[in-house]
């Protein structure tokens, strides 16, 4: 017993000796290591978002200044001056605005949100058998219409953050009507590569508000190959303009496309994987301002934008009118259930920390540790209830 007794006495000397003990020696370390860790964490990301986040997006800044468009690309006319009209104009904000033929009622998909960009879509599948329709609308924060329109519009940065963008080529730019024409091949799993051929034309309110219609067509230089599986019908189209009273930009869509997938998988995937896809165009969104990239002066349809009709745009400008309250509406109820949600989460976290000083306080005050082993305690215990910094509600 007496063996037994000195053995321990040597082992809890060891652990509390005056000298400080091995105890403040171990938890210090372990301090030390995991404020390394975070050094080194912080620094990877700092070395990623750098200059558009990679070698990459300097290779695609090279790219951009050293080889423009070829000019054998920018024809004088179009093979179909009138393939976008502005009928698809009027169609596009009738669909906008809820006020098109088709009465089938819309279904809520999803609402989603965090502190730079704000989603929600809803979708209805049309009597006539066709493809289903989307309605969405996202909010950049901290943007202008010009940045946003631009990013929106790059289909050469497309390619470097959109990992379903194989390849994108410009066909044609029609100078007179401002209607563009490309090709891009995209890769989904499991599935044939995807081959579009699409037109698209812009029109720019006097307010500053975008508007772009898209659709699927043919051109000679696009032949159909085999090894894709061509996009036979392809509807398309926004409105973009800035939030009144905010630093933000709202774009709001309606899109129908065939992409040749069974219909019930088709809304699976998209309610699954659309608001990461969102997250990642915001996150690049940022990078490509952050660059201070635009699109080129001449050879695209942004920059050859054509002006809103007289006839339609006070149309459209009530329109506009009418979504913006809307959306304060919208804005307000959804920050009253955030701010209760928040209310919440801050309680529970409160009593989280109260239970986690109160062990740490019992621990430090159990005299069976040097006073080394305890200052280190409490500071450990210090740094794992820093308080972080306050959420801000948008």
């Amino acid at each position: 017993m007496g063996g037994q007794a000195r053995s321990t006495g040597v082992a809890e000397d060891w652990w509390t000796s005056e000298t400080g003990g091995w105890a403040t020696w171990v938890v210090m370390g372990l301090l030390l290591g995991w404020y390394i860790m975070r050094i080194v964490i912080h620094s990877i990301k700092e070395w990623r978002g750098s200059d558009g986040g990679s070698i990459q997006g300097t290779w695609w800044k090279l790219c951009r200044t050293q080889a423009p468009l070829s000019s054998t690309n920018l024809t004088p006319s179009c093979e179909k001056p009138s393939a976008i009209t502005e009928a698809d104009l009027q169609r596009l904000v009738e669909e906008l605005v809820e006020c098109s033929k088709d009465e089938t009622p819309w279904e809520h998909v999803l609402d989603r949100r965090n502190e730079r960009v704000a989603y929600s879509a809803k979708r209805r599948d049309p009597k006539d058998g066709n493809p289903t329709q989307y309605l969405s609308t996202t909010v950049f924060e901290n943007c202008s219409t010009e940045q946003l329109i631009h990013f929106y519009m790059d289909n050469d940065y497309r390619v470097l953050w959109d990992t379903t963008v194989v390849k994108h080529e410009q066909l044609e730019i029609c100078k007179q009507t401002g209607i563009e024409v490309g090709r891009t091949i995209k890769k989904f799993p499991l599935l044939t590569p995807r081959e579009y051929v699409l037109a698209w034309r812009v029109w720019k309110g006097k307010d500053g508000t975008y508007y772009c219609f898209i659709k699927e067509c043919d051109h000679a230089m696009a032949p159909r190959r085999p090894t894709y599986k061509r996009i036979e019908l392809y509807r398309s189209g926004w409105q973009l303009h800035k939030v009144p009273g905010k630093n933000a930009c709202e774009i709001k869509m309606w899109h129908q496309e065939d992409v040749g997938m069974q219909r019930g998988m088709a809304k699976m995937a998209f309610s699954q994987k659309i608001w990461s896809y969102v997250c990642k165009m915001d996150i690049h969104l940022r990078k490509y301002i952050s660059m201070g990239c635009q699109l080129g002066p001449e050879s695209n349809a942004v920059a050859l934008a054509q002006q809103v009709p007289v006839q339609l745009y006070e149309v459209f400008k009530e329109n506009i009118d009418n979504d913006v309250e809307e959306h304060n509406l919208n804005r307000s109820a959804s920050r009253s259930l955030l701010e209760v949600k928040f209310s919440l989460h801050q309680s529970g976290k409160w009593l989280a920390k109260g239970l986690l000083l109160l062990g740490g306080a019992v621990f430090c005050t159990r005299g069976t540790a040097a006073l080394g082993a305890k200052l280190a305690s409490v500071f450990l215990v210090k740094k794992m209830i820093k308080p972080r910094p306050s959420v801000h509600l948008s």
